[in-house]
């Protein structure tokens, strides 16, 4: 038997302790499971552990090799940070008093002094990579008097206070509908070339693009930009409407992001609850793939993963299919924060094989050659840079 990390539970007053007899369990879809080495990282030492009050931890009980209710703590979890991909959810048995919050739970496990979590490692953080300096020291020796810059300079002395906010880290800037809505063309074009002359290699990021105005206004400041090849910008449209994209398309971008939970309509329809929604946005979005090739900007699929959905058989086939039909070659991973419930225990259960994260990455992988797995939207440069990760190979005994 290989070996298997003790399960962790918490007090009601957030104290953790291990389980010296049960250990660590997992959850895919409803099948609770016991996890292998291979699919458990050391957790990161700046890694946040939570505990669900009002709910029961699952632990495997070796002497009678059953899962068993534990009733004397209560469940532990982290969320894993940017640069891992989750591999299975907590297994616990909720109570009435159970509140969870949307975000990505991973089990976590105690072994060898060492805690442990369900997830693999996809990506190094894009600064490892380009070598760059972190924004807030770029934007802490600013002194000029653009109240945008100001506004990021103070905000990233807040956010570095708490190391789970790495965005922006180093190399990305999000640049959403709230900042393009309310501050000028000349703002938003001094912020950005002041990180160009600043920074060795910088990602602006577009996103939530649906108003035709906002996306007016980033074509206003793309023609102003000093525009190198140390910036690139990237556009991540929300809803996609091609008549109000053309502008964008005209104007000199590198990036596009499509960002999708599923690439198979019948799944999507009846787990996610899309609608006409759904089918228009990858009917624009095959067709903005296809506009890439004429204008020379790279397309990144951004897939939300949730265990048990992500990585069953059907959606894998799908994503796969549509990797090599549009030739794709760069997949940005996400974790899927949402309670797992809200598919798995609803009445449309899922009867599909479920492959396994790690197993759904190497099926892609064998099929789609090219294609690179990543957590972050890295610049135009480094974006087929093989980091070598996720390390899809069994683990030396």
């Amino acid at each position: 038997m290989y070996n298997i990390p003790n399960l962790l539970f918490a007090d009601k007053n957030g104290n953790i302790y291990d389980h010296p007899a049960l250990k660590m369990c997992c959850r895919t879809n409803n099948f609770d499971i016991v996890p292998y080495e291979s699919e458990l990282e050391e957790l990161p030492k700046y890694s946040k552990i939570k505990f669900i009050e009002g709910a029961k931890p699952l632990g495997y009980d070796q002497e009678t090799a059953k899962i068993i209710e534990f009733d004397g703590g209560f469940p532990i979890y982290t969320t894993p940070p940017k640069g891992y991909l989750r591999v299975s959810l907590p297994a616990l048995k909720k109570t009435g008093q159970t509140i969870l919050t949307n975000e990505a739970h991973t089990p976590v496990g105690f072994m060898d002094e060492k805690f442990y979590f369900s997830a693999i490692k996809i990506d190094i953080q894009t600064s490892d990579i380009t070598q760059t300096k972190s924004f807030k020291d770029i934007f802490m020796s600013y002194n000029g008097n653009n109240a945008l810059i100001s506004h990021f300079a103070k905000m990233s002395k807040a956010i570095y206070r708490d190391i789970e906010n790495l965005t922006p880290f180093g190399n990305e800037l999000i640049l959403d509908t709230f900042y393009l809505e309310n501050n000028s063309v000349n703002e938003l074009t001094d912020l950005i070339n002041f990180l160009n002359d600043n920074q060795k290699d910088v990602v602006i990021t577009f996103s939530n693009l649906t108003q035709e105005k906002v996306i007016s206004k980033i074509c206003d400041c793309l023609k102003k930009i000093k525009k190198n090849d140390n910036l690139t910008i990237n556009i991540e449209p929300y809803q996609i409407n091609i008549e109000a994209m053309k502008s964008i398309l005209n104007s000199d971008i590198d990036i596009m992001t499509l960002n999708i939970s599923s690439l198979n309509n019948s799944f999507a329809h009846s787990m996610l609850g899309f609608h006409q929604e759904y089918e228009t946005y990858f009917k624009y979005a095959q067709k903005l793939i296809d506009t890439s090739k004429i204008y020379g900007f790279e397309i990144i699929l951004n897939l939300s993963v949730l265990p048990g959905f992500t990585d069953i058989k059907p959606n894998v086939q799908s994503l796969i299919d549509f990797l090599t039909t549009y030739n794709l070659n760069f997949l940005k991973l996400s974790n899927m924060a949402i309670d797992g419930d809200i598919f798995f225990k609803s009445d449309k259960i899922l009867e599909e094989e479920i492959l396994g994260i790690k197993n759904m990455l190497k099926e892609i992988k064998k099929k789609c050659k090219s294609v690179k797995f990543g957590a972050f939207t890295r610049s135009r440069k480094y974006l087929h840079k093989d980091t070598g990760l996720p390390d899809l190979k069994r683990r030396k005994k």
